[in-house]
């Protein structure tokens, strides 16, 4: 399971004080000033092409909006509007070129994102959301098929991802949720395969590989079958054939192939039966 990965990107617009007008510089800069002498605005060529693609909008002197040309294509892509103290209050991007905004970044007085909205499809309405606290990832929303209604969801802690929860079946409720450890490796990660809306499968993992599967098949909340693994290869398989919340069958493998089985059917705690199979898998 991956979640699409969504990047943050901030551009910082060097803003020049009137003292620095005439500093030598490889890239052009403009500065002009208005009847009080007050800054008005900066342009600038940031790649020294001969063509200026930023522009800062100043009112009394303070930055109040941005705009810039970052593919340097002719046309703006990314505007900033500024708080009256110079700080970026929110962004708004263009990330394909089609004169379209598609993301929306909001931020808070220490300039650190707070909310982020991404358009993927280019529709014109955004389809993730992404939160943030104190600048880290907190929580992450998206509509991966594009039908208006979330269906995937990510939490952070620490900046680090912890739980995805994913809506497969499109029926509004969530049906596959995996949670990841500190090392950012899947530790364990359920599932509802009948769309009751209960977990029925779950999957442990240790380090990255699969290492047990408990299925609950008659939806009593219990685990009727249990499988475990070393190498990606079945090692051992515990099954409760009869409901009695005990296992009564256990199967061993070696090489991922079936050796024996080991049946209790009267409960008493001793095997009855003894299968064996070949290299063939025949009894």
């Amino acid at each position: 399971m991956a979640a699409r990965s969504t990047l943050l990107l901030v551009l910082a617009f060097a803003f020049v004080p009137p003292a620095l007008a005439q500093t030598p510089r490889r890239s052009p800069v403009v500065l002009e000033y208005d009847d009080d002498e007050q800054l008005k605005k900066k342009s600038a060529d940031t790649n020294g092409d001969g063509i200026y693609d930023e522009f800062v909008h100043y009112v009394a002197g303070a930055a109040a909006r941005a705009e810039r040309d970052t593919d340097h294509d002719g046309l703006p892509d990314l505007w900033i509007h500024f708080r009256g103290d110079g700080t970026a209050e929110r962004q708004e991007s263009d990330r394909n070129g089609d004169g379209k905004m598609d993301q929306w970044i909001e931020f808070d007085a220490n300039g650190d994102p707070t909310v982020q909205k991404n358009d993927e499809n280019h529709d014109g309405r955004p389809d993730a959301t992404i939160t943030y606290q104190a600048g880290q990832l907190l929580r992450e929303q998206q509509d991966t098929n594009f039908d208006g209604k979330p269906d995937l969801w990510v939490s952070y802690e620490n900046g680090e991802r912890r739980a995805i929860d994913e809506d497969k079946s499109r029926n509004g409720k969530i049906d596959v949720r995996a949670e990841f450890g500190s090392d950012g490796q899947k530790a364990v990660e359920y599932q509802d395969t009948t769309g009751d809306g209960a977990f029925d499968v779950t999957i442990h993992y240790d380090d990255g590989e699969k290492s047990k599967l408990s299925e609950d098949i008659d939806g009593d909340g219990k685990a009727d079958k249990v499988t475990h693994y070393r190498d990606g290869k079945v090692t051992r398989r515990e099954a409760d054939t009869t409901g009695d919340g005990r296992f009564d069958t256990v199967a061993m493998f070696q090489d991922g192939r079936e050796q024996f089985q080991y049946r209790d059917e009267d409960g008493d705690g001793r095997n009855e039966f003894v299968i064996t199979f070949d290299e063939n898998g025949d009894l």
